[in-house]
């Protein structure tokens, strides 16, 4: 066993006691130096995993030292006065963060540690262990602060939509659109907006609604579907088998933002949008842009989410007001709430029936 593994042991029982900054940050930089060894050797997990944890929990006590650490002035941060008209340290004055080591992002990560309650904190610390990244700690205190506003944002939609009312304009059905599509009579639909389910597993739901768009659809109307790039082989056989006329493809620009697609081995930031139309195909009156650019993805309440402005203006370049709408995978419910705002009609469907419930929150 190398040096820095054996230190990790006793680093483990010298944490228990250390009360100190200076002892606290030396620990951390015994398990940094201990788990980084153990990746680049190749040793087994465990080490890894053994090495931050008890970097983890040194930083929290880190961060609880700090917190409990009187903060000096800002000008002159407690240490340093002049005499003579020259600045100098006094004596025994206690080191500053920066002579210690601890670097402001060290500092507030830490803190946000210490905030933890205990169930928090373990939660917290197991998913940094099981992070391979060096940067994993960052990572997940990140993903952590983004769930937990997702999870208010949902229960504010949760409550609002206990007093949600019925509206014949914005309707909201918690059923595959299959089933509701039967409901609706043909050549009826203004336009269909929606952003179907992209795996391989789902390629069936693609099919089927091309047959149901290409029913529903008022003539010279038009189907446009966000998509992923994998098999647009197949959702192109789908939707000339069914009837539909090829009008347009779009793309959508992830501005910021990239996603490898490993089984291309590609870097991708651009999400191609399929404009179809139900024959006889008719020039679109609006003169559109054909790549829009999104700055930000919705995904606080729902994986799929999409940009309402995006989606706002499609809306707005292929229907008008009053129009109807249709949106079979409604997700979170963003078509819906775009079309409230932009005055048209619009039907959802959507199988989540906590989604149903942020949906009616939404468009309260």
């Amino acid at each position: 066993m190398t040096t820095a593994l054996m230190q990790l042991d006793i680093a483990r029982t010298a944490l228990i006691h250390a009360k100190s900054l200076q002892e606290i940050k030396q620990i951390i930089d015994i398990a940094k130096a201990a788990e980084l060894y153990a990746k680049e050797a190749g040793l087994a997990r465990e080490n890894v995993e053994y090495a931050t944890e008890i970097k983890i929990e040194a930083e929290r006590k880190l961060g609880q030292t700090l917190m409990e650490t009187p903060k000096s002035d800002g000008s002159s941060r407690g240490r340093t006065s002049k005499l003579g008209g020259k600045r100098f340290v006094p004596p025994n004055s206690p080191k500053t963060l920066k002579e210690l080591g601890i670097s402001k992002n060290l500092s507030s990560r830490s803190q946000k540690l210490a905030c933890m309650n205990d169930d928090e904190f373990f939660n917290a610390k197991e998913r940094i262990i099981k992070s391979s990244s060096l940067g994993g700690t960052n990572k997940i205190l990140k993903e952590i602060k983004s769930q937990e506003k997702k999870d208010v944002q949902k229960k504010l939609y949760t409550e609002a939509s206990k007093t949600y009312k019925p509206n014949t304009d914005i309707q909201i059905h918690n059923v595959d659109f299959r089933e509701y599509a039967k409901k609706i009579e043909d050549n009826s639909i203004d336009l269909i907006l929606t952003d179907p389910p992209y795996p391989k597993e789902f390629l069936p739901l693609w099919k089927d609604l091309a047959v149901v768009a290409e029913r529903i659809l008022k003539p010279g109307k038009f189907l446009i579907a966000y998509s992923g790039q994998l098999y647009l082989n197949e959702i192109f056989t789908y939707f000339k088998d069914a009837g539909l006329e090829y009008y347009w493809l779009a793309g959508l620009w992830h501005k910021g933002s990239t996603a490898i697609v490993n089984a291309r081995n590609v870097i991708n930031e651009m999400k191609p949008i399929l404009i179809y139309c139900k024959p006889p195909l008719k020039k679109n009156q609006n003169t559109f842009i054909d790549m829009f650019i999104s700055e930000k993805k919705n995904k606080d309440l729902h994986e799929w989410g999409q940009n309402i402005e995006v989606i706002e203006l499609l809306i707005e370049k292929f229907s008008a007001p009053n129009d109807l709408i249709f949106e079979p995978f409604a997700g979170s419910g963003t078509t819906l709430t775009a079309s409230k705002t932009l005055k048209r009609k619009c039907i959802g469907c959507e199988t989540d029936k906590e989604m149903i419930d942020i949906i009616r929150g939404r468009v309260q």
